[in-house]
């Protein structure tokens, strides 16, 4: 072939290779991986290139700041996703996949398979898939061939060769695969004689243009048989002639375990359903208690009623509801339900009615924090069974004596008795984990007791043992009874080890009182274990809870800790770690995570990034989420509840950031014509930015999910493109989402006179002074030392001085503050960050703010005191002291126009026009109102 022809060819016939580390030229970012097919086969100039870059990086669902990273800083599922971009990127007819998923981790695989499927199934590729797996070969092909020494030996549709192979080295492969049921028995078909040469014998007649699958293989297989298709006298499908040293059967005595796996579905043992006790679950998924807040009067409300609800109907099989406080003594805040008050009971009625009409189980979890909380709301002493304070809140408890223990154990008994009498499915019995209550009782590092409910292990497990027997009397056979255990203490001196709970498992399931078990990890010396934030990985308490399930095979066991992806949890079924994959933060994002997983719309998951903004929010709020504003409102914004409208509009959102996505994909939804506008290359605004920094590039999912939903509607996007005052003026109304800049002045929030003027710090104007957007796009281009100065306390700071610390800078972060972020302590991982930046090198100046800049000298000043003193050298300073409204373009033609004016609610639900015709300019802000998803 010529080289115009074959360049032709190479742009519609393209490649995805098996080993994605050796596919991709390390030295070369992502971005110039793309765009090399591109200028190699495309007439695009460079903004084109970078536009059809950005659109392949959201076909295979990554986020556009992967471009900007060298194939070292990606996983190996990513980086066979960017293979998979690149060869897309010619928009090709034709793809050879070699083994693309055989060098990938068994729970990346499925979700690049789907990938696959869906981008064939959108842009009409046909796919010749080579593997060796047979269960891949099952799941992808409409067609296979067998091959055997280079010749097709065997061909047809993937059903007639994998449920009735006719060729006998076909029969030999097929019968050598593991059954998917471990109890089924299977016979091993082996083949007798020398492997001859294939004879050359003319496969089924069909074009080759409809394979989508080779299944090859290097073992020997020969021998010509045809077998009639039942009913119609034709050949199920073709092969070779018999060479006289093969002796086989015409086919293996059973072949059900393939069978089973042309119809599994990617997740079956995670929708099978599973005896719980006395009750079935419909499937492995369990929402875990967690708080919500929405709590009155130490009671539920209707909001709990609608918030759980949502959670069944999004398909959970189990719910266990918040903590309940056993006694008035465990009150960390005033939002918390009395368990041992009988006016929880009709309350119980109205919750089960609501749960059990979507099929799901709901569970009371009673329990009592011991030393980790305060006396400040109650006013009445901590208790515990020994006087050690808890690291948190640092408070003397008093030690309990006998008297307080019969208390404690009448508040189980009476939670216990409602629960039953509320009509709830059973009670998990709670404060062994997490260090509460029991827990202390449980570890040496907390019980010093010497008395019956101390010093062994028998006198240490009494008070547990009763409490589960108390619990049992009252709710007898027909409910359920569990108890929530740790699978690690964690960095916890003395603290219990995984062979220490798993040996407390086994001595509480001897009782034979308990129905399963719930299995968790940490303490509040270590919270990060009990809700870690991003980056910690999924399902990294699997491995415990594997060692607690061999120790109690006989109980179903929960496993937790971050498991967010379909494919994890099946993996954590499906191997045995646990029966049962409990989530809580996961649940919160998106409560229909389980019926998206079901429906394999793994796509539409709205993702839990490990933000803990809900974590947060419940210090002094209810629950929410960081980017599912329904969370609490479910009875106003839940599923189902989105009306479209009677008289649609033309609607202008300007702004491609978090809130510009949520406002024009809730317009859309409703039945409005939308044109978004952004100005920069790519949407998702300055959630970009932090998604850059390694540790935080789950965040970018948050604008990730957005713009892989707006690919669903009919919004159209304009990127590249700066709204003017004249181009938005044919549009019904403007929802003005445009964010902010960044403040360069450089003066504290100590300084309020000084802001007035608009003058900087002095020396704040130099090229080497910059703002954390630019420090994170531009890192490559700072010299080695870098000073962060931080006003704010947030995350703004450490996530620029962790992202450069690990790019081979020696940061120094400053902060006018006592302490480095001390907003993180809401999201409970002040700690971990600290340890990890100060672990990584990162020098923490706490009380200072810039006072000057000189080249490359900062001057300091002491907040307190005055004191000044010098830096250096200082060759970049980072400012983070806070953003600008960017309304610039908007503030001008902003007209207040009839009921419409007062917020993005009304532009979004309410059906208004502008009396004027001119368009009604509305800030994309608020959540009020039913309906708006708004911004985050």
């Amino acid at each position: 072939m010529k080289a115009e022809p074959l360049r032709r060819h190479r742009a519609r016939a393209t490649m995805v290779f098996q080993d994605p580390y050796e596919s991709l030229n390390p030295r070369m970012r992502i971005r110039s991986v793309i765009e090399e097919p591109l200028m190699l086969h495309t007439p695009l100039d460079r903004a084109g290139r970078r536009r059809r870059a950005a659109e392949l990086m959201r076909m295979v669902q990554l986020e556009t700041f992967h471009l900007d990273r060298y194939p070292h800083e990606l996983s190996g599922g990513q980086l066979q996703r960017i293979g998979i971009a690149r060869a897309l990127a010619t928009d090709p007819e034709f793809l050879v996949l070699d083994e693309p998923t055989s060098s990938l981790d068994l729970s990346v695989r499925a979700g690049v398979l789907r990938l696959l499927k869906r981008l064939q199934r959108e842009h009409d590729i046909t796919y010749l898939f080579i593997s060796h797996d047979l269960a891949t070969v099952a799941a992808m092909s409409d067609e296979v061939a067998v091959m055997y020494l280079g010749t097709v030996i065997e061909r047809g549709r993937a059903a007639e060769v994998l449920g009735n192979p006719q060729h006998p080295y076909s029969q030999a492969l097929l019968s050598a695969a593991l059954p998917v049921d471990p109890d089924q028995r299977r016979t091993r078909l082996v083949l007798a004689g020398r492997p001859p040469a294939p004879s050359i014998c003319r496969p089924a007649a069909r074009s080759l243009h409809v394979v989508h699958c080779v299944a090859m293989s290097a073992r020997p297989r020969c021998r010509r048989c045809t077998r009639s298709r039942r009913g119609t006298g034709q050949p199920a499908s073709a092969c070779l002639k018999e060479p006289t040293s093969f002796r086989l059967p015409c086919r293996p005595s059973s072949l059900r375990a393939e069978e089973k796996v042309l119809n599994a579905h990617p997740y079956s043992h995670l929708f099978e359903p599973i005896k719980i006790g006395p009750k079935v679950a419909k499937n492995r998924l369990w929402m875990t208690a967690h708080s919500t807040q929405l709590v009155k009067d130490h009671n539920f409300t209707d909001r709990h009623v609608a918030y759980y609800a949502e959670r069944a109907k999004g398909g959970v099989g189990v719910i266990t509801m918040e903590a309940m406080a056993t006694h008035p003594t465990t009150q960390p805040y005033e939002g918390k339900i009395f368990a041992f008050d009988r006016a929880v009971i009709p309350n119980y009625q109205k919750l089960s009615k609501a749960v059990h009409e979507h099929g799901a189980l709901l569970l009371a979890q009673p329990w009592h924090r011991g030393r980790e909380t305060n006396g400040v709301v109650n006013r009445l002493p901590v208790w515990a069974p020994s006087s050690v304070p808890c690291t948190v809140y640092r408070e003397m408890p008093h030690t309990m004596d006998e008297e307080n223990i019969n208390e404690i154990l009448e508040g189980y008994t009476l939670a216990a008795r409602y629960a039953a009498e509320g009509g709830l499915d059973g009670v998990e019995v709670h404060g062994l984990a997490h260090g509460y209550l029991l827990g202390q009782f449980l570890s040496p590092a907390t019980n010093h007791r010497t008395d019956q409910y101390g010093g062994s292990d028998e006198n240490r497990l009494r008070i547990v043992l009763e409490i589960i027997e108390r619990t049992r009397r009252e709710v007898g056979p027909d409910l359920i009874v569990g108890v929530r255990i740790n699978g690690d203490d964690g960095e916890v001196e003395g603290g219990l080890r995984t062979e220490h709970w798993a040996q407390i498992a086994r001595t509480i399931a001897d009782t034979g009182l308990i129905d399963y078990v719930s299995v968790t990890q940490g303490t509040y010396q270590n919270r990060m274990l009990i809700y870690p934030t991003t980056p910690r990985e999924q399902g990294y308490q699997m491995e415990a809870t594997r060692q607690i399930k061999q120790m109690v095979p006989e109980l179903p066991v929960v496993v937790a800790g971050r498991m967010t992806s379909p494919e994890k949890a099946e993996y954590a079924v499906a191997s045995g770690a646990a029966d049962m994959v409990g989530m809580a933060r996961t649940l919160i994002a998106d409560p229909e995570w389980p019926n998206k997983a079901l429906e394999q719309r793994e796509a539409d998951i709205r993702p839990c990034v490990g933000a803990n903004h809900c974590m947060a929010s419940i210090v002094s709020a209810p629950l929410a989420c960081i980017h599912n504003p329904a969370v609490g409102r479910e009875a106003e914004m839940g599923t189902g509840t989105l009306e479209i409208t009677s008289r649609p509009r033309s609607v202008a959102v300007v702004g491609g950031g978090p809130g510009g996505l949520r406002a024009a994909l809730t317009l859309s939804q409703r039945g409005h014509e939308v044109t978004l506008f952004e100005k920069g290359a790519e949407l998702g605004g300055q959630v970009n930015w932090i998604a850059r920094s390694e540790s935080y590039a789950e965040w970018g999912s948050i604008a990730g999910w957005l713009i892989s939903q707006l690919r669903d509607t009919a919004v159209k996007v304009e990127l590249g493109v700066e709204a003017t005052l004249d181009s938005l003026k044919g549009y019904d109304s403007v929802v003005v989402a445009t964010g902010s800049t960044p403040l360069r002045t450089g003066w504290s929030m100590n300084h309020p006179i000084r802001w007035a003027s608009g003058e900087g710090v002095p020396g704040v104007d130099q090229f080497n002074v910059i703002t954390a957007e630019e420090a994170l796009r531009n890192h490559a281009e700072l010299g080695p030392n870098v000073m962060v100065f931080d006003d704010l306390g947030g995350r703004h700071a450490v996530v620029v001085a962790e992202h450069l610390q690990a790019n081979r800078h020696q940061v120094e972060l400053v902060t006018t503050l006592s302490s480095v972020a001390p907003e993180l302590s809401a999201t409970r991982d002040v700690g971990w960050v600290h340890k990890r930046l100060r672990t990584a090198g990162v020098v923490f100046t706490p009380n200072r703010e810039v006072a000057g800049i000189e080249e490359d000298v900062v001057t300091l000043r002491d907040v307190h005191t005055g004191e000044t003193e010098e830096r250096e050298p200082v060759d970049s300073v980072v400012l983070i002291t806070g953003s600008k409204a960017e309304d610039s373009s908007t503030t001008a033609s902003r007209r207040p126009a009839s009921r419409c004016a007062q917020s993005a609610t009304a532009s979004l639900r309410a059906e208004c026009s502008t009396p004027s015709g001119k368009p009604n300019w509305l800030p994309a802000r608020s959540e009020e109102k039913k309906h708006v998803e708004g911004d985050l």
